[in-house]
């Protein structure tokens, strides 16, 4: 009773929270039933493992076998839940019964089989047990021990539920079995059954305690910190406190877990166990955690102890930034490079540095002062190209030496040795000066020092510093080291002069400026000839040449004069005076200036006084002059001229061509001087109009020939033997090719060098003119059809260059196919051929062919020109043939006509054909122009329409005959109308109008689609949507309906497709696709299937007795209209630019088809007819309307008949 009234306070406590018990969840009874809580079975016996527990871990465990789990890691799992049951009953506070012991409950006893037995009986459900077999023969035990284990029973109270499982019957004696107690929660018995004898004392052999305490007390750290680049494969760490006999199990892994850990594990050795050589290569640089757990020989498995590294394997990235660029006298250079980290920079070769060795965190860009490898002394002058850098990071990853670029340190001024020597006396004021430097140099700025800038370098001076400066002018040598100083004016005897540089530094920067002082020596030596011009016996002077002295030292005019006279009669040429202005000095070299010209080919000597040169000395020294003839004598050379040209006239023939004028001509030149022009000139009876001279640029030679004048001028400076090449090879031609000119032609020829023109030459051109040809131009053979019309032959280009009379006569070698008759006479004057009007006429004879030869002739009485022809007549109209047209043909297939056999033909004749192909005697089919000749036989094919009742012709030529070949399709299929629905009422597919009698209109709708249905006043509307397309069907009560289908067209615009049927009986369809099928009979027994596609197209068919006439459109939005006649309307739009252009054809209820465009204003409305048919299409016509381009067509194929009449 207390319990009910429990559970009602419970209910309505639960209640007010609104809340309600778990019926899997809860138990209400007594509690000696036993109860499941937080996985266990509790009863006033003990607690045990639930049910719901065991098949839980039993459901884990074949998991676990499924996924490939390993035996440790399945026997790990059931340790781990073993101890969670133990310790839930030391939570829950579990009791042994009165009569357990303290490791559990066993008995010993005899079976009646004389064998002993002991058995463990354990009530908490998870002792487990070990058996240690007995060696045979010890405590009076003999026989073969077999045993079983695990023996457990269901239910406590009723030994029929227990059960054994058995060990192998081989066991080995003294080893000991451990058994795992797999089925917690129920009694348990480790039995081991011995056969053969008694045996005592079981229980010190056979029952041991278990032991569930797992290794504790220990800890794990890495040896290897950090891990890099050198010690990644190397990887250790040590236990403290570690178990001996127990196993280590350990992984290493990073963060980002992309590869597999690194595992392992052995037996432990020692309390501080310690495991090496690791390999960590495979992770990636990041915090590497290692976990490591000891597991003891029993299987308990102590906890992971972790410990964490840091991994990082990336090498410093070392590079150059900024190569050292040496500046003037810097010894302590410095180096900018990069790096990718920070750390500690270590130096080698034959280096050091001053600076701080330490990189600070962040740095990237680092610059060091280089020293010598002791870290503080200055570079030595050398080249360094051994100079290293390497950067250790914290970690201790060390890049690869980076080699410092090689760089050049040199602090050391330049070294100069004058010339003349600091405070020499001995100086010749005549002489250069130099100064002789130790190295390359050059000026500020690092400039090249060259013969334009080295002045600015260089002071001279008198006395001192302050004294009147010295002109000169100075120049360097190649090799950038010697620089020499050439005073303008010698320099004065006895006077001290400063020599000084200022700029000067080699090519490290090292700067250097000097001064020395030096006297001039006395000048007591008279100024000698160093060289003549000409040279003394020179005997190629040129008339126009100057008289050059250069003496050894500056002079300076004295006083006499300067003579010269002429070698053979010593007759004064010309006298003198030093002082006037024909007497020119410049430091050391005397240039005289005749007043005249020297004669060509003559010889000379010169005398001049003493003292009319002398030098510039303080007490000057005179010149001694020249007294002797001999001592100074020249020869002018010979004059420019030209030789060895033929004397023979060149002979020229009308019509030669281009003649060589000679090809023996030499020019002599005596002065070797270069030629600067040439020229030749026809001086006589030179005709414009006739002669030309040619020449062809050359070896830098030009030519340039006047017609009008007939001068050939060349120009241009070259040596002597090209324009000897150049005269040989200018050539003579008479343009006037038939009667030209026979007067002879004289060539003047001279050349020209710088100083004087040639002699001329000349040489006679002999003009002979020939007798010509009369001439006529060609005539083509000539090919004619029999019976052809007459027609002329003219006679083009009769003429004689001479003007001479001409005799020109015909004749043929047969008169049977044509006859000839011309229009002139035989002979005639110039006057009468010259642009006069020459025909042949020709006339044929009936039904002749064959081939005439004409032969003209033309003689002007020295010479005669033939002129041979063929006119051939031929037959190529080939006797009638035809072709069989063929009707009813499949479609889109080869149709083969007839073979026809051509006759009447005499020669081969041109055969074509369009639109289709043809064969001649089975041979290749082709569509190529050909020929066809008398009994060859021609078959001809094309392909038929792939519309119904469609003509397709191929027409086939030969000759000027053309014969057609057509085929027409078959007629469309008739299709049925379906079947009409029995039920008046229309179903959720079907719609119906009409007076449901004779007049009834319907429209169907395929199954699948979601029709919606509107009954309006006494319209019926069906809507439905396929994909993005509207489509709607209304049926009148009346029976009329319409129907559209929503499309776009090419532009993007909607439109909409329609029809509109007037007669009140019709069947109408809307296909699974959206297609509209409307099938109409009109009362004359026609029968109209239209169709709407889904993409806007429509199509007609209208069958009637005279066929089956079909209208399509492929323009979205056209229009069809049914009128109650069974006329069909079809429509289509097309607009540009501001203008609807609209298409139009209409059946009417016979199949005969008429069409027609209407242009409609866009702006105003207005409506005009352009274009129709006067005269209907005959019924199985094919009308198509179509867009191309922006425009509308109405193309019809049509079977003719005698009425059609197109426009």
């Amino acid at each position: 009773m207390r319990i009910l009234k429990k559970r009602k306070l419970m209910s309505n406590v639960l209640k007010a929270l609104k809340l309600q018990v778990a019926p899997n969840k809860t138990f209400i009874g007594k509690v000696q039933k036993g109860f499941d809580f937080l996985g266990l079975h509790i009863n006033t016996t003990g607690v045990a493992a639930s049910l719901a527990s065991i098949k839980k871990r039993d459901k884990k465990i074949s998991w676990l076998y499924e996924q490939s789990a390993t035996t440790n890691r399945i026997k790990s799992y059931l340790k781990r839940w073993s101890r969670w049951v133990a310790f839930s009953f030391l939570v829950i506070g579990y009791v042994a019964p009165a009569s357990a012991e303290p490791c559990g409950y066993y008995k010993i006893h005899e079976m009646d089989d004389g064998t002993t037995s002991f058995q463990c009986k354990d009530y908490s459900g998870v002792i487990d047990a070990s058996v240690t077999v007995p060696k045979i023969g010890t405590g009076g035990y003999l026989g073969k021990p077999t045993f079983y284990f695990a023996h457990y029973c269901s239910d406590r109270q009723d030994p029929s539920s227990c059960h054994s499982d058995y060990m192998p019957n081989v066991v080995t004696e003294g080893e000991t079995y451990v058994f795992i107690n797999d089925r917690l929660g129920m009694d348990e018995y480790f039995s081991v059954n011995f056969s053969g004898g008694k045996f005592i004392n079981m229980k010190e052999y056979i029952f041991t305690t278990p032991d569930y305490i797992a290794p504790s007390g220990y800890s794990v750290n890495f040896a290897s910190d950090p891990v890099n680049f050198g010690n990644k494969a190397s990887v250790a760490f040590s236990f403290t406190g570690a178990e001996i006999g127990t196993t280590y199990e350990y992984s290493i892994d990073d963060n980002y877990r992309r590869t597999d850990p690194v595992t392992g594990s052995a037996t432990v050795q020692s309390t501080t166990e310690a495991v090496t050589n690791i390999d960590v290569s495979g992770l990636d640089d990041d915090t590497l955690t290692l976990r490591a757990a000891l597991i003891d020989p029993a299987g308990n498995e102590g906890i992971y102890e972790r410990d964490t590294v840091e991994k990082d394997t990336v090498l410093p990235v070392v590079t150059e930034n900024t190569a050292i660029a040496y500046r003037s006298g810097e010894n302590t250079p410095d180096y900018i490079f990069n790096t990718s980290e920070s750390g500690t920079l270590t130096m080698g070769g034959r280096c050091g540095t001053s600076s701080s060795t330490t990189l600070r965190r962040g740095t990237r860009v680092v610059t060091v002062t280089l020293t010598q490898p002791d870290n503080s002394t200055a570079l030595a002058d050398g080249t360094y190209n051994d100079c290293t850098i390497t950067v250790t990071d914290a970690v201790g990853n060390v890049n690869s030496p980076l080699l410092i670029s090689s760089f050049t340190v040199d602090a050391t001024t330049p070294t100069a040795i004058f010339d003349p020597l600091s405070g020499s006396t001995t100086h010749a004021g005549n002489a250069n000066l130099t100064i002789t430097f130790d190295e390359v140099i050059r000026t500020g700025g690092n400039v090249w020092i060259t013969d334009a800038n080295v002045a600015s370098l260089i002071t001279l001076t008198q006395t001192d510093s302050s004294g009147t400066a010295v002109d000169f002018t100075a120049t360097i040598d190649s090799a950038k080291k010697i620089i020499t100083i050439n005073p303008i004016e010698n320099l004065i005897d006895d006077e001290a002069y400063q020599l000084s540089y200022r700029g000067v530094q080699d090519t490290t920067g090292n700067r250097k400026n000097e001064d020395i002082t030096f006297t001039v020596a006395p000048d007591t030596t008279a100024p000698t000839v160093v060289s003549f011009s000409p040279n003394d016996g020179n005997s190629s002077t040129p008339i126009d040449s100057n008289l050059t002295i250069v003496f050894d030292k500056n002079v300076q005019k004295g006083t006499g004069d300067i003579v010269i006279k002429r070698d053979s009669d010593d007759s004064i040429v010309e006298e003198i005076d030093i002082p006037g202005d024909r007497v020119t000095i410049s430091n050391n070299t005397v240039t005289i200036d005749p007043t005249d010209d020297f004669d060509f080919n003559t010889k000379y000597y010169v005398t001049i006084d003493g003292g009319v040169i002398k030098d510039k000395a303080n007490t000057p020294n005179n010149y001694a002059g020249i007294t002797t003839k001999g001592d100074w004598d020249f020869t002018t050379f010979a004059k420019l001229s030209l030789s060895s040209l033929e004397s023979a006239n060149i002979t020229y023939t009308e019509g030669d061509g281009n003649v060589s004028i000679t090809s023996l001509i030499t020019v002599l030149n005596p002065s070797d001087e270069d030629i600067v022009g040439a020229k030749v000139a026809i001086s006589n009876n030179f005709i414009s109009s006739e002669d030309v001279l040619h020449f062809t640029d050359q070896n830098g030679i030009s030519g340039d020939f006047n017609s009008l004048t007939g001068l050939l001028s060349l120009s241009g400076t070259a040596d002597i033997s090209d324009y000897q090449t150049a005269l040989r090879s200018i050539t003579y031609k008479n343009s006037n090719t038939e009667n030209p000119n026979a007067t002879n032609r004289v060539l003047n020829l001279n050349i020209t060098d710088s100083k004087a023109t040639s002699t001329t030459v000349q040489r006679t051109i002999e003009i002979t003119a020939t007798n010509d040809a009369p001439t006529l131009n060609p005539i083509a053979n000539i090919t004619k059809n029999a019976n052809f019309n007459g027609f002329n032959i003219s006679l083009i280009g009769v003429n004689d260059v001479e003007m001479d009379d001409l005799n020109i006569s015909f004749e043929t070698n047969d008169t049977s196919i044509i006859q000839l008759s011309k229009n002139w006479d035989n002979s005639m004057g110039y006057a009468n051929y010259f642009g006069g009007e020459f025909n042949l006429t020709v006339s044929s004879e009936a039904n002749q062919s064959g081939v005439t030869e004409v032969n003209l002739t033309i003689s002007d009485g020295v010479a005669t020109i033939y002129r041979e022809f063929n006119i051939t007549v031929m037959d190529t109209i080939p006797d009638s043939f035809n072709f069989t047209d063929k009707t009813a043909q499949a479609r889109s297939t080869v149709i083969e006509s007839n073979s026809v056999e051509i006759k009447g033909i005499d020669n081969d004749t041109p055969i074509s054909i369009t639109d289709g192909e043809y064969s001649i005697n089975g041979g290749a089919w082709t569509d190529a122009n050909g020929t066809v000749d008398s009994n060859d036989n021609v078959t001809v094919r094309l392909t038929s329409s792939s519309s119904y009742s469609t003509t397709s012709t191929a027409t086939l030529k030969i000759g000027d005959t053309t014969e057609s070949f057509s085929v027409i399709t078959e007629s469309a299929p008739y299709v049925a109308p379906e079947e009409e629905p029995t039920a008046e009422t229309p179903s959720n597919d079907t719609i119906i109008g009409g007076d449901g009698d004779k007049d009834e209109t319907t429209a169907k709708f395929d199954e699948s689609m979601d029709v919606n249905i509107d009954k309006t006043d006494d319209i019926t509307t069906a809507t439905m949507q396929v994909e993005d397309k509207k489509i709607a069907v209304a049926v009148h009560d009346s029976g009329t309906m319409e129907g559209k289908i929503e499309s776009t067209d090419k532009d993007g615009n909607l439109v909409a497709s329609s029809i509109k049927v007037a007669i009140p009986k019709s069947e109408t369809s809307v296909d699974a696709k959206g297609n509209m099928h409307t099938t109409v009979e009109t009362d004359s027994g026609a029968t109209i299937k239209s169709t709407l596609a889904i993409d806007g197209s429509v199509k007609q068919e209208i069958r009637t007795k005279n066929g089956v006439t079909v209208t399509t459109s492929a323009i979205p939005g056209s229009k069809v209209e049914i009128d109650k006649e069974g006329n069909v309307q079809t429509t289509s739009t097309v607009e540009k630019n501001g203008v609807i252009y609209k298409a139009v054809a209409t059946t009417d209820a016979d199949g005969k088809t008429q069409t027609k465009f209407v242009q409609i204003d866009v702006a105003t409305g207005e409506e005009k007819e352009i274009k129709s048919t006067k005269t209907p299409y005959s019924a199985g016509s094919t009308t198509e309307i179509m867009e191309l381009n922006d425009l509308i067509y109405i193309k019809t194929t049509t079977p003719l008949d005698g009425a059609l009449v197109i426009d």
